[in-house]
């Protein structure tokens, strides 16, 4: 839904693929030709940083930059066509340090360095994201500076059943069906409602806003609270394993697009268990 909205038409997405497959190399080319050419883009950045470093607890805004960075050198058009409208992004990403990192004084600190992943359900948009990480020579977050990324694609499990386990590789946040500026967890009043009403929308805003979401089931097999800082807001938020009972298609989703509220803001990130 969102490639109709952000293309040209026929023909100039036609002209973006081809240079999508020249820009990203041979080890596209060749991925898309041994998954029938539909495939998405789940990749990760790896940046060596010696010493210690710190970032501040609220960093993920670091990295919304970085990704907007991305898409301005490789495509200045589909930044405006994602940004200047508040459109829902078909991405997210998440941050994971090399070494586990310790907070102090209100900052994040870690050695050697950070592993960036980012996973999208349109090829175009993760594309983009791939090829400005790799022009970008050198680029600022807060008070570290990210250069030479080791990139490399990661497999994206196609699910054809109907039912997936997953893992989270970053917090899912949940906002509370009836309480806007509450963020709910698993076992609280009103969770699955909210949790039901968050697919809904990512369902209507990425996939089709005319048809009905497919019914789906979750179950929380183990969670960990932990307190997510965003735009200098704080927000409950959980990590774990869920079990996701629902269409292939829907399914897909997740694993491309997150779960969850503020997906492209670094949360609700999530990998395939079983």
């Amino acid at each position: 839904m969102w490639d109709n909205r952000a293309q040209d038409g026929r023909r100039r997405k036609r002209e973006l693929d081809e240079k999508n497959e020249d820009d990203c190399g041979k080890e596209i080319k060749e991925r898309k030709e041994k998954d029938g050419g539909d495939i998405k883009m789940r990749f990760v950045a790896e940046y060596a940083l010696p010493g210690i470093n710190e970032l501040p607890l609220d960093y993920h805004n670091g990295f919304v930059s970085l990704i907007k960075e991305a898409f301005i050198t490789d495509d200045e058009k589909v930044f405006h066509d994602l940004f200047d409208d508040r459109l829902v992004k078909p991405y997210t990403f998440s941050v994971r340090f090399l070494e586990k990192p310790q907070i102090k004084s209100g900052n994040v600190r870690f050695k050697e360095g950070l592993k960036f992943f980012f996973s999208s359900a349109s090829r175009e948009i993760g594309t983009r994201v791939y090829n400005g990480l790799v022009s970008i020579k050198k680029f600022r977050v807060y008070s570290i500076l990210l250069s030479n990324p080791q990139i490399s694609l990661l497999p994206e499990p196609k699910i054809m059943d109907s039912n997936a386990v997953y893992r989270t590789l970053s917090p899912i946040l949940i906002r509370h069906y009836k309480k806007e500026n509450y963020y709910t967890l698993p076992n609280e009043d009103g969770f699955q409602e909210s949790m039901s009403e968050a697919i809904k929308e990512q369902w209507r805003h990425l996939v089709d806003e005319k048809s009905e979401c497919p019914d789906t089931k979750i179950e929380v097999l183990w969670s960990k609270k932990v307190v997510a800082r965003n735009y200098g807001v704080s927000m409950y938020g959980f990590t774990g394993t869920i079990r996701v009972k629902s269409s292939p298609q829907l399914l897909n989703l997740f694993l491309q697009s997150g779960i969850g509220q503020r997906r492209s803001q670094g949360f609700g990130m999530l990998e395939v268990v079983a």
